[in-house]
């Protein structure tokens, strides 16, 4: 994760800004690891080597985001300000591959699981981009927990791709599809396959991992819902 700033210089980090606050108490206190008897005695540091010594660290982390930004421009054509508004609310842009529904879980565990271990959103974050109640996810994450890890099918080598109109790496799905409360991440899902990149219901099947009547069952009810709003 990177960030963009137009009107400062140098960005610093959380770790930084949430330093410099803490500065208002003066000396921090560290326990360092020595071979000598002194071990466990915390040694203090002035705030003026540990500051820099932060700064140092995250003059690295700086080059490195630059770098990437640089990438990202010549790579996809945009410009900063594109780059800006894109980290600025990133939360609008969040997508989903379509082999994360291929795993054990099921599909509202396989979300929540992703945007936790994945993209490090918290539990509270996660319900707001769903739409879901706090305790729902809590309780989804822990039961995927259980489950096992969470597979992520990026190759989709079972898919014969050269007679759909859609190409291997376009198979994301962006998060907001899920936020319709009225349905199922499955009848989401499954309706989103079906009318944005025209697949029938057998590829989608293939692609889910789930009988070809199943996903018309789901999809023709997430159109009869939708209807009936």
């Amino acid at each position: 994760m990177f960030v963009v700033a137009s009107n400062m210089p140098l960005c610093f980090s959380r770790v930084v800004f949430d330093t410099l606050l803490n500065f208002r108490k003066g000396y921090y206190k560290f326990k360092l690891s020595k071979k000598s008897k002194e071990k466990d005695n915390p040694i203090s540091v002035s705030r003026e080597d540990y500051l820099l010594s932060l700064v140092d660290t995250e003059s690295s982390s700086i080059n490195e985001s630059l770098s990437i930004i640089d990438e990202i421009k010549s790579k996809y054509n945009v410009g900063m300000n594109q780059i800006i508004d894109l980290v600025k609310n990133k939360d609008k842009y969040i997508s989903v591959p379509v082999g994360l529904f291929r795993s054990e879980l099921g599909p509202l565990e396989a979300v929540v699981r992703y945007l936790k271990d994945v993209l490090d959103y918290n539990f509270a974050q996660i319900a707001r981009l769903l739409s879901r109640d706090g305790t729902t996810i809590w309780t989804t994450y822990n039961n995927s927990v259980k489950k096992g890890k969470l597979v992520v099918d990026l190759e989709l080598k079972d898919i014969e791709f050269r007679g759909l109109k859609v190409k291997r790496d376009e198979l994301i799905v962006p998060l907001s599809v899920f936020s319709e409360r009225g349905l199922s991440i499955l009848e989401s899902l499954g309706l989103y396959l079906k009318e944005t990149f025209g697949l029938n219901y057998h590829v989608i099947g293939r692609l889910l991992n789930r009988n070809e009547r199943t996903v018309w069952t789901v999809v023709n009810r997430a159109k009869r819902k939708l209807e009936n709003e």
